[in-house]
């Protein structure tokens, strides 16, 4: 119902604007604040910017100025649903959707910073090829560049986007608010994992339990545990994040962060722990702190073709890998001792790493504003 009244609303909105419409779509709860501070930059008297959002965000977003409830995945199945959108000549957003606008320009402003795995190897054919309706993407990295190019021969897209290096848009804002806040050693640790359900074999989601009891017994430190937005959907492992949270819920040593905006956590945490997720370089570049990676089965993970990307590349240069959960008090004791050497490492493969860092927004405003939206 929700989405039938925002149709109205936009098809006579839209119907008497003269101007360009762009409309940003954000449909997976998470960090937000990058293209929201983008859509401030580009909202003028030339163009009429929209946004949209969905269960999943709408606390986020439902206040922001000229935001209104669509169901991307609901309309496909309303009577003449597609016409009120039909004069969106711009559609952005930063996580993958399925449906479109029938006649926008669609620009994927890519969250990721390096080249994991983004979903299992049985689904990565449909996930890709769902980029034939992209136009542009706006990637972080010439790794992240590499990366599309080398799954779009492979899945042979009959309509390739074009890529664009524009940076990091969520690195160079998270750097600025966590960068200048960090503290001494305060014995936390972050353990934020992938996606549960994607690599299950690989990560470390099944031994999640026996790695938090593990810290709180063997250290002292506090435990931030910040699942995987998709976990915390329907889409997600609902039992696991019920389990932890029942568990540990009376531990004051525990702190299970939903929040969409990680920085806090970044800010008050010394190490991160993951095991596929691209947040560590994220967290790692943003902080200067390093990562432990943890994985099951590392003997299956390195003969896995994408072993051989960046992500596992460099992965020892921000941090350490661990094969055994038992290993991961010592680790951290290890890391803490030698802080100022890895922020020294970190620091260098960034400049390597991330061409625009720092300058990311501009490059990103310039794109639209000379190169696709033309205004």
């Amino acid at each position: 119902m929700k989405t039938i009244i925002s149709l109205f609303i936009i098809f006579f909105k839209i119907n008497k604007s003269s101007k360009k419409i762009i409309v940003f779509y954000f449909n997976i709860k998470t960090f937000h604040r990058n293209i929201l501070k983008l859509i401030k930059k580009i909202n003028d008297n030339n163009n009429e910017v929209l946004v949209f959002y969905n269960h999943k965000t709408q606390l986020d977003i439902k206040d922001f100025k000229n935001s209104f409830f669509v169901d991307l995945n609901l309309i496909k199945f309303l009577p003449f649903s597609n016409a009120p959108l039909d004069k969106i000549n711009f559609f952005i957003l930063s996580y993958l959707s399925y449906v479109y606008p029938r006649n926008s320009k669609n620009i994927f402003i890519s969250h990721d910073i390096y080249d994991a795995p983004m979903v299992d190897q049985e689904i990565e054919r449909k996930y890709i090829l769902a980029f034939e309706k992209i136009d542009y993407i706006f990637s972080s990295s010439e790794i992240l560049n590499n990366f599309f190019k080398k799954r779009f021969q492979k899945y042979e897209l009959k309509k390739k986007p074009n890529l664009i290096n524009t940076g990091y848009l969520k690195l160079d804002l998270i750097y600025k608010r966590v960068f200048r806040k960090n503290k001494k050693i305060i014995e936390k640790i972050l353990i934020a994992p992938v996606y549960s359900k994607a690599n299950k074999k690989f990560t470390l989601s099944d031994k999640l339990d026996e790695i938090i009891d593990l810290i709180l017994k063997g250290s002292n430190y506090e435990v931030i545990y910040r699942p995987h937005p998709l976990d915390l959907t329907a889409q997600g492992s609902v039992k696991l994040l019920e389990k932890i949270t029942t568990k540990y819920k009376n531990n004051r040593r525990f702190i299970l962060d939903t929040n969409s905006d990680y920085t806090k956590s970044f800010i008050n945490s010394d190490v991160m722990l993951t095991d596929l997720s691209t947040i560590a370089y994220t967290y790692s570049f943003s902080s200067l702190k390093p990562v432990l990676f943890f994985n099951k089965n590392f003997l299956g993970l390195s003969k896995q073709q994408f072993f051989n990307s960046y992500f596992f590349k460099d992965r020892k240069i921000i941090g350490k890998v661990i094969k055994n959960p038992k290993d991961i008090v010592r680790y951290m004791n290890k890391l803490n001792l030698k802080l100022t050497i890895y922020k020294k490492k970190i620091f260098k493969l960034r400049k390597k790493r991330i061409k625009y860092f720092g300058i990311s927004e501009n490059r990103t405003l310039y794109w639209l504003r000379k190169s696709i939206i033309k205004y």
